[in-house]
């Protein structure tokens, strides 16, 4: 059987279809979902029916759209009548038409009708694991390999338009690992599928969803704080941790790059807290004035270093690398929370490497616990560039801010800061050539 579960929905809803494909495929569970299983010049009907009869589990996204869709209809209709395990997901408190009604009356419903819609999507692939017969796959003890669950499988299909879900790079391979995640409801083990590019880099899928910004505001002379929507309407992989000095190190011995603090006065340090900034010829990515390995995060990097970076492992790889945008990294750091943190309003050392903790300076990526989405390092260790200059961005569909600009903008403060600036919603900006060492950066796959 080539997957585990057949996704009905209406188009109206392909959004929220999205979501639940990439959360269930996060942990493992294949999908087959339209059009995006369809195969070129297939007939559309016989692709459903073929799908629909090869999937153990039926999921409905239910929705006002579903239930006047004759094609949800007959989808459901023929699940019915296969025997398959039905279970509808419900996007919007509305009853079932009667013809819907008679197919899923007697089936348990689930509901995702509030925020935060992670922890929905999170209840309803461990449904899905029970079902399927592999209830022990999507929490346990200790961070380790999920070695007895199958291998995830990447989607067949290059995506077609950016609205659509990203298919894994076929050279890239997948590893599902059991790990302890921080969340404002406590800690949450949860399974993480963890995909490794062909430099050793590790990436989470980050599937579409809203994020509810605050952006203080005037207006005829008064200023106050509003919540402005924002819309990921495409999944997209974002590296799972900072950029190492291992992964930079490749970089540079490929390339025969030389940054930008080498070429000009140095990397900027602060030699005794409280005392003046100096930049400094000694300090670069592999000085930064403190012990570190391969696997501490790198820094003393410009943002003009991070995207030149970011363009040969493009070339390398024949993909569309990316520093993530502002909107795309806190959206992806936040995890569907609306807390200070993603682990909630009162700072955990146990989460970030900060000012109070690090010891004054960076630590091996990954050692402090990720967000339910299995990202680390979100907050503290370094500060990571966004691909974004720093202004006001049109308040709708994946904002991008102004075209052009004086100063890039900075997320997830870093080991120097104090724990306040560690905040999801907190940023700082500098000019592109900008080199000190508390800059690092993260890097994102591209759907598009």
């Amino acid at each position: 059987m080539s997957h585990d579960v057949f996704i009905s929905h209406s188009a109206v809803d392909k959004r929220m279809a999205d979501a639940a494909c990439a959360a269930l495929e996060r942990v493992g569970i294949r999908c087959w979902i339209a059009p995006r299983d369809i195969t070129p010049g297939m007939p559309w009907g016989e692709a459903l029916i073929d799908a629909i009869q090869e999937s153990s589990v039926f999921l409905l996204i239910y929705s006002s759209h579903a239930n006047q869709s004759p094609q949800v209809l007959r989808e459901v209709a023929h699940a019915a009548g296969k025997g398959l395990p039905i279970l509808p997901l419900r996007i919007e408190d509305v009853p079932p038409c009667k013809s819907l009604e008679f197919f899923v009356s007697t089936h348990h419903w689930m509901d995702a009708l509030s925020e935060p819609l992670d922890a929905h999507l999170d209840r309803l692939a461990g449904s899905i694991l029970k079902l399927l017969g592999r209830a022990g796959s999507h929490s346990a003890r200790t961070p380790e390999p999920a070695r007895d669950l199958p291998p995830p499988v990447a989607p067949p299909a290059a995506p077609g338009s950016a609205n659509e879900e990203p298919s894994a790079p076929r050279c890239w391979r997948a590893e599902r690992q059991r790990v302890l995640t921080a969340s404002p409801a406590g800690d949450i083990e949860k399974v993480i599928c963890y995909w490794t590019n062909t430099i050793g880099m590790k990436f989470v899928l980050v599937p579409p969803g809203r994020l509810l910004r605050k952006v203080r505001v005037t207006r005829d002379g008064a200023s106050r704080e509003e919540e402005h929507p924002i819309l990921t309407t495409a999944s997209f992989y974002l590296g799972a941790h900072p950029v190492t000095v291992r992964d930079f190190a490749r970089f540079v011995q490929a390339t025969s790059y030389v940054t930008e603090s080498q070429l000009d006065e140095g990397a900027w340090i602060q030699p005794e807290r409280g005392k003046d900034w100096v930049a400094r010829k000694d300090v670069t990515w592999q000085n930064p004035g403190f012990e570190q390995t391969d696997q501490h995060p790198v820094t003393c990097v410009s943002w003009n270093d991070a995207t030149r970076f970011v363009q040969w492992l493009s070339e390398l790889e024949g993909l569309l690398y990316q520093l993530p945008s502002d909107a795309q990294w806190e959206f992806a750091c936040r995890a569907g929370t609306r807390t200070a943190y993603y682990w909630g309003d009162e700072f955990r050392p146990d989460c970030a490497w900060m000012g109070g903790n690090s010891g004054w300076r960076t630590h091996p990526v990954g050692t402090r616990l990720p967000n339910t989405g299995g990202l680390h390092d979100m907050c503290g260790n370094v500060w990571e560039w966004c691909r974004d200059w720093l202004g006001s961005a049109a308040w709708s569909g994946d904002p991008e801010g102004p075209p052009t600009g004086e100063k890039k903008l900075l997320r997830g403060a870093s080991w120097w800061n104090k724990p306040a600036n560690g905040r999801s919603d907190n940023h700082w900006a500098d000019v592109p050539s900008s080199t000190t060492y508390l800059f690092g950066f993260r890097v994102l796959l591209s759907g598009g």
